[in-house]
């Protein structure tokens, strides 16, 4: 717990745009309630339920001060000049809209990049970032008609470049963002004046000391004019920052006023050096004064000039530079880039970009600009045209997409958007007080959310649309103090004279403290419990080691430009990365030694990857950098389409299926036809949420909402779905067909009851960390204990038994033993289980096992991938091919041995394996299964499909149909027996308690008795650690049983126990999950499998969620429905099934049991992202965040641009100042780039904690 909570803290010190107090506790805040918002995994079953263009809640946190509805007088154009103390050109621009006054990060942008409406080619670089409550972050920004720059060049706008000119027309304040704004002459003393446009920070001029200040509200941050030095210099330089909390960056300057060094508050020193240039004074080069090369420090930026101050190279720590062309206008006309890539420019007469291309012809672009009708029209490199219109301040009022769709948005001059209508006319509205902060939204479906603030401009009350309010309370410096959720659960924070985070108090009055280093970044981490994670850092404020309560150390260690290069694990074991010079992922080694390498082209696009068993991957985009091929080892291809929109319109795999899709204006998939022609036509309502699904065969599914968003109804024929919920989101009651599963729920959001519509109840106790201490079934009680690093050492099973384990450093579990209290026996049946060790190799991959049986030896290739199983008992043997599919397998004991042998493959459909055969249809689905019994007979197995993929009917050898019944979610909630007259014969029914089964209840006609099953779970898993068993006779009589579930490595049950020792029913397994025999006393049985999975008797199937798992040749029965972005090999389970586990039969996962992994090489980077078609934004995928981003409070809600992995819709999308944000609703996460569309990383949407690193050549639509 408290490594999540520092790296929520860390990241949200770092941020540029809010109050870091407020957003360090907040992130603290969200991971205690965290627990119970079960309606949103619900929910991602039916696709991005919360949807598109509902408006957002971020923006009410946005902040930015408007002119109290004056408009102020347009003045003429006024001095400036170009180095501190000289006169030089004037400060152009300040009086408009737009790029001049409100910098490039408020721009709409085309080709690489251009601003569309201004036609300035524009480049904005953050050269060093030093992480704080207060971040030091030094960046430069480029427009080609920028004409005040003066340390970096022509053109360049920096950090260090900030400056007043104050003179008698007003004071002129040029920005970091290459932006001017124009502020009326302040008297000393009068109090603050705002400019004509732009940003709305006012100024203020100190009547004592005459300093000037600019107060940027949506910070909180504050930027210091010194009173120049003398009367004959106007312009004053940039002297200091600081925050609320008196935290000060200071720029310490030279006598002639040029930069020398940059001091942060937290000891972060950046020396600036300097070169003159004929041209005047340039900025040579930064250097963080860390101590190394004898005082000097670390170079983190290096620049050289032309002889006319022009910036020509820019040198990062791999000693190569990025290259710059110009013209004799001294605008940029080309770059390229440290690999040899480049991007040109052509400016027409009038100095705007009329064209750019790239290497290779890539996003090759055309500007058309028409001033009179105030429209620009760019073409791009595939002829598709984009017409983009604004209006007299210089800001987007339509833009029509190349199919002709048009989203229309309505500005105030100052850029604040007071409307936004979608190409379907759906709008939402915002209104501002008089400070320009958002007080309410109307969303396009008729809800209202709705703001207060205090004088900070910090909202202090939000109501959300049906009612549910959060209120927050400050202290006089805007730290947050207290936030208290709809269901009135309060947390309080307490803060140092410096702002820093100390104490967090959750709901339940337990206290989490934090020892914080100057700059405010946690160095240790104390748990309610007392359990202390400490942190070291290095001079740039990264964690370079980190010690656990248990005294483990794990290392890092980082490039210059932040990238991690190696992470030495506590027991000494190491992974290494590298990365080419403009830090694309280039290779990775995990810690046995695998080697993936990866090609990369330009803009940093993957072209190729090599993994550690030297099987190339090729990635192929056409000139927009869109992905149009992947092509595997064996040659084969899967190609995408896509329509003038840039949605997905087709996909076809390597065996030629194709899925076509369908798109309505806004982006939102109406319509998928799968590879057997079966078609689902999708509906959607004004807050862009599914409400209905048919199937070309007339099936329908219907889902409705409460004015919050939470689904309350649901039905498709079948099955009818009903849900309740708390203020706070939570789910009460979720009903399916009358058959009510009850939750209840503590005052700090943890559940703490359930009750099932069998009948069984569970109570959960927590300890003050949230762990879960007790789980009682009413006729069992289990114990859990841990270690102080969180690790359960400790089960306790009814006052005689326990189950103990022991992890090595790394967290892996290496031994675990079931224990009968000393003095006691079990009563009948197997004596209590030996103890179990497991051994790993270094990447975590388990190598060996040892209980009763003896020692079974895994071998394993270099993917981790399992070639042998040894023991003294039976021997597992198995080969793949070069895309994970198996070849060989010949499974040892296994009694259901009529799929061992060679196997034969028809691409990626597995035609033969021994004596099984298997046919598909069009949609690659298993149709038939045939066995060749050893006598010469034939079995056969049938199966049929819905439009949706699932498995809706199976024909057994015995002659027996099956019919198979999904809730509107997807989820399966019984199996009935047909009899040949069409009646039901038996049924099975199933209880859902969100993605994870709670419970089955079995009838048989023509018997009296009805019996359930329940299972319990440990928390956030699909590892069961009991079953309740229950027989209701015809006269009423209830018969129970319980036991405790003893599971593997991974989590899939291997025994049930009863309180007194007694094991009544063990599995044994081969590695891919076929049964190979079942012992116990048979008086009960488990049909949980791999986690996630539910053995069906009838076809020898498991039913994995979204598709069904056939253990006998270890793949799925379908292909993904996520197609190639899960995994290479659409129909493989996982790689190593001791090690991995795919829960939602969709992609797989490493299991924290076995834990390190072998990486992969996937982390930071490398494999590119496979297009999403449509088809899966309806089932697999996550609901956005209804509103605002918690972890982002300052972004907005803003019109979607970029296709779901550019198909299948719109990405719900946010912005603010400084970056773009985007809704990934496969991995429930947020997309960050910067405002030029480069990838910045992954990120929880509500702590801000970082999750994955940048991936070189990731862009979003700018």
């Amino acid at each position: 717990m408290s490594n999540r909570i520092v790296k929520a803290m860390e990241d949200a010190a770092k941020k540029i745009g809010k109050s870091l107090a407020q957003d360090a506790g907040k992130a603290v805040k969200d991971f205690y309630h965290s627990a119970g918002t079960k309606l949103k995994t619900v929910a991602k079953n039916t696709a991005e339920a919360d949807a598109k263009h509902k408006g957002a809640l971020d923006d009410i946190l946005n902040g930015a001060e408007k002119d109290a509805g004056k408009d102020l007088p347009h003045d003429p154009e006024l001095p400036g000049q170009s180095l501190p103390g000289e006169t030089g050109p004037k400060l152009a621009g300040a009086d408009e809209g737009g790029q001049p006054s409100e910098g490039n990060g408020g721009c709409t942008t085309a080709g690489d990049p251009v601003d569309v409406i201004s036609g300035q080619m524009i480049m904005s670089v953050v050269d060093l970032e030093l992480p704080g409550l207060l971040p030091l972050v030094l960046g430069r920004s480029y427009a080609s008609g920028y004409r005040h720059g003066q340390l970096f060049g022509p053109g360049w706008a920096s950090t260090l470049d900030q400056r007043l000119r104050v003179d008698a027309s007003g004071i002129h304040y040029a920005g970091e963002d290459a932006q001017l704004l124009r502020y009326p002459l302040a008297v000393p003393g009068s109090g603050p004046v705002l400019p004509a446009y732009g940003a709305r920070r006012p100024l203020v001029r100190d009547e004592h000391t005459d300093e000037i200040r600019i107060e940027d509200p949506e910070t909180g941050w504050t930027r210091h004019f010194a009173a120049a030095d003398g009367a004959a210099s106007p312009t004053r330089s940039l002297d200091r920052i600081t925050d609320r909390n008196g935290n000060r960056i200071d720029f310490l300057r030279d006598e002639s006023g040029l930069p020398t060094e940059i001091r942060h508050y937290g000891g972060y020193r950046v020396a600036v050096d300097v070169v003159h240039t004929a041209a005047g004074p340039r900025i040579e080069a930064l250097r963080l004064l860390d101590g190394t090369w004898h005082g000097l420090g670390t170079t983190v930026l290096g620049c050289r000039y032309d002889i006319r101050g022009r910036l020509v190279e820019v040198k990062n720590s791999s000693g190569l530079a990025e290259v710059l062309a110009h013209d004799a206008a001294d605008r940029i006309t080309s770059w390229t880039d440290r690999n040899g890539f480049w991007y040109a420019y052509e400016y027409d007469a009038d100095g705007r970009v009329g064209r750019g291309h790239g290497s290779d012809g890539v996003l090759a672009t055309a500007f058309e600009y028409d001033d009179a009708a105030r429209v620009t029209t760019v073409t791009d490199s595939l002829g598709r045209r984009t017409r983009y219109h604004y209006d007299e301040h210089r800001h987007l009022t339509e833009v029509v997409d190349p199919a002709g769709h048009t989203v229309h948005t309505e500005h105030d001059r100052y850029g604040q958007v007071r409307s936004v209508t979608d190409q379907l006319g759906r709008t939402t509205r915002y209104d501002h007080d008089a400070h320009g902060r958002v007080v309410r939204i109307d969303h396009a479906d008729g809800a209202v959310t709705a703001a207060e603030y205090n004088r900070l401009g910090l909202p202090t009350e939000i109501t959300m649309p049906g009612g549910a309010t959060w209120r927050y309370e400050y202290d006089e410096r805007g730290n947050r103090l207290a936030v208290t959720d709809p269901a009135d659960a309060t947390t309080r924070y307490a803060y140092d004279d410096a702002g820093r985070l100390g104490t967090v108090v959750d709901p339940a009055g337990r206290t989490t403290t934090v020892e914080s280093n100057p700059a405010g970044l946690p160095l240790a981490v104390t748990d309610p419990l007392g359990h202390t994670t400490g942190y070291v850092r290095d001079p740039f404020g990264r964690i370079t080691a980190q010690t656990d309560p248990l005294g483990a150390v794990t290392r890092y260690e980082w490039t210059v430009e932040g990238r991690p290069t190696r992470r030495v694990l506590p027991d000494g074991s190491h992974e290494l990365r590298r990365y080419d010079a403009e830090g694309a992922l280039v290779e990775h080694r995990d810690a046995a030694g695998g080697r993936t390498r990866y090609e990369v082209g330009c803009f940093g696009q993957t072209t190729a990857r090599v993994d550690a068993a030297g099987r190339r991957w090729e990635y192929r985009y056409d000139s927009e950098l869109r992905l149009v091929e992947v092509a595997d080892p064996a040659g084969r291809s899967w190609h995408y389409r896509y329509d003038p929109a840039g949605n997905l319109e087709s996909e076809t795999d390597g065996n030629g299926r194709t899925v076509r899709y369908q798109h309505d204006a806004a982006g939102q998939l109406t319509k998928r036809t799968n590879g057997a022609g079966q078609s689902v036509a999708y509906e959607w309502d004004a807050a862009g949420r599914i409400v209905a699904q048919t199937t070309g065969a007339g099936a329908r599914a219907e889902f409705r909402y409460d004015a919050v968003g939470n689904l309350v109804h649901s039905h498709n024929g079948e099955v009818v779905l009903e849900f309740t919920h708390d203020a706070a989101g939570r789910v009460l009651t979720e009903a399916a067909d009358g058959l009510t599963l009850v939750n209840r729920y503590d005052e700090a959001g943890r559940r703490v009851e359930r009750r099932t519509p069998g009948g069984t109840v569970t109570r959960w106790e927590h300890d003050a960390n949230h762990q879960v201490t007790a789980v009682d079934t009413s006729g069992l009680r289990l114990l859990f204990g841990y270690s102080p690093a969180g690790h359960e050492t400790v089960r306790a099973i009814g006052a005689d038994l326990a189950l103990t384990s022991i992890r090595d450093s790394r967290g892996r579990l290496t031994a675990r033993q079931l224990r009968v209290a000393p003095g006691r026996k079990p009563v009948g049946g197997p004596t209590p289980l030996p103890e179990r060790h497991w051994t790993y190799r270094a990447d975590g991959a388990v190598t060996s096992q040892f209980d009763g049986d003896g020692v079974r030896h895994f071998e394993l290739d270099p993917l981790g991938q399992v070639t042998a199983s040894r023991s003294a008992e039976w021997t597992e043997e198995y080969s793949y091919d070069s895309t994970g599919n198996l070849l060989h397998a010949a499974p040892g004991e296994e009694p259901a041995a009529d799929s061992s042998g060679d196997r034969t493959l028809d691409g990626m459909l597995l035609r033969r394996a021994g004596r099984c055969s298997y046919e598909y249809d069009e949609q690659g689905r298993l149709t038939r299964r045939r066995e060749r019994t050893l006598s010469g007979q034939e079995r056969s197995w049938q199966f049929r499909y819905d439009a949706h993929d699932r498995l809706t009917d199976a024909r057994v050898p015995n002659g027996d149909r099956w019919h198979y019944v999904y809730d509107p979610l997807g989820r399966r909630t019984a199996k009935r027996l047909i009899g040949a007259d069409g009646t039901v014969r038996g049924e099975t029914r199933f209880c859902w308690d969100d993605q994870v089964l709670a419970e089955q209840g079995e009838h048989v006609v023509g018997r009296t008795t009805v019996t359930t099953r329940t299972w319990e779970y440990e928390p956030q898993s699909w590892a069961p650690v009991a079953q309740v068993e229950r027989t209701r006779d015809a006269d009423g009589t209830v018969t129970e049983r319980h036991h405790a579930v003893v599971t593997d490595l991974v989590g899939t049950p291997t025994e049930l126990v009863t309180a007194d020792g007694t094991v009544v029913w063990q599995r044994t397994a081969t590695l891919w999950g076929g049964t190979v025999r079942i012992a116990g006393d048979g008086s009960t049985d488990c049909p949980l499998r791999f986690p996630g999975q539910y053995h069906d008797d009838e076809t020898g199937l498991h039913y994995n969620l979204h598709r069904y798992y056939d253990p006998q040749s270890a793949r799925f029965t379908a292909p993904d429905p996520l197609g190639l972005a899960p995994a290479p090999n659409h129909y493989a389970y996982v790689t190593n099934p001791l090690d991995e586990i795919d829960p939602l039969g969709l992609a797989k996962k490493k299991n924290s049991g076995g834990g390190g992994g072998s990486g992969g090489g996937n982390s930071g980077g490398g494999t590119p992202s496979t297009p999403a078609p449509g088809s899966r934004a309806i089932q697999p995928r996550q609901p956005p965040p209804k509103g605002g981003l918690p972890g982002f409070p300052n972004a907005r809600r803003v019109p979607p641009k970029t296709p779901v992995q550019r198909g299948g819709g719109l990405r719900p999308r946010w912005e603010d100042k400084n970056n773009i944000y985007e809704w990934d609703s496969q991995h429930g996460e947020i997309e960050m780039y910067d405002k030029q569309g480069k990838h910045l990383g992954a990120y929880d949407p509500n702590t801000g904690q970082p999750l994955k690193g940048p991936v070189k050549g990731r862009t979003c639509v700018k």
